[in-house]
């Protein structure tokens, strides 16, 4: 009686700790199947013939499809250029040369989802619509409040996170995604 038990309590823990520990790599947690530069992370296998089942459920999980990595090199930001969580309360500024794709594309992403634009809150930028600097440089605000220049909105609460995604790409940047060089997301000010 007592070894089945024993054996029932073991399975247990090994099942709980086998769940927790794949969410933790799904979600990001581990550079296993990510690649990071700065606070940006990219999975690398995503949108490739070959792509790990991690990659799969971190997408899945997000309730988004993945794109062909020959066509959408895409990248994620949970904190800022400090390692500081994302925080509504906070602005940034986020500011680097984003012109190695032929287009681009930035955008607010609140549990997973990415959010819509509306008339009065842009969730999402293109390279299309960028105001950029005389050095070829966007400066992108993201704060709870309208901003003059590139602004996108940041939620009134909960986890944040940014999405940058390079469509077409340049063929090193799809072969090697973390020597591009990637925008600073920088802590302005917080209420």
């Amino acid at each position: 009686m007592f070894g089945r038990v024993k054996l029932a309590i073991t399975c247990l823990i090994g099942i709980a700790v086998g769940l927790i520990s794949a969410r933790y790599v799904a979600g990001g947690g581990f550079d296993l199947v990510t690649l990071s530069q700065g606070p940006w992370k990219t999975w690398t296998s995503a949108g490739l013939n070959t792509m790990d089942p991690y990659t799969k459920a971190h997408f899945l999980a997000a309730g988004r499809l993945v794109d062909n990595r020959r066509e959408v090199v895409e990248y994620e930001a949970r904190s800022d250029g400090a390692g500081s969580p994302l925080d509504t309360a906070c602005s940034y500024s986020i500011a680097g040369r984003l012109d190695w794709a032929r287009w681009w594309s930035i955008s607010v992403s609140q549990n997973g989802v990415i959010a819509a634009n509306t008339k009065a809150r842009l969730a999402s930028l293109h390279s299309g619509e960028t105001i950029y600097e005389a050095d070829g440089t966007a400066i992108i605000y993201l704060s709870s409040q309208p901003h003059t220049g590139n602004w996108l909105a940041m939620p009134s609460s909960g986890d944040v996170n940014l999405v940058l995604r390079f469509y077409d790409p340049a063929p090193v940047s799809r072969a090697h995604p973390n020597t591009m060089t990637l925008p600073q997301i920088t802590r302005e000010t917080c209420q």
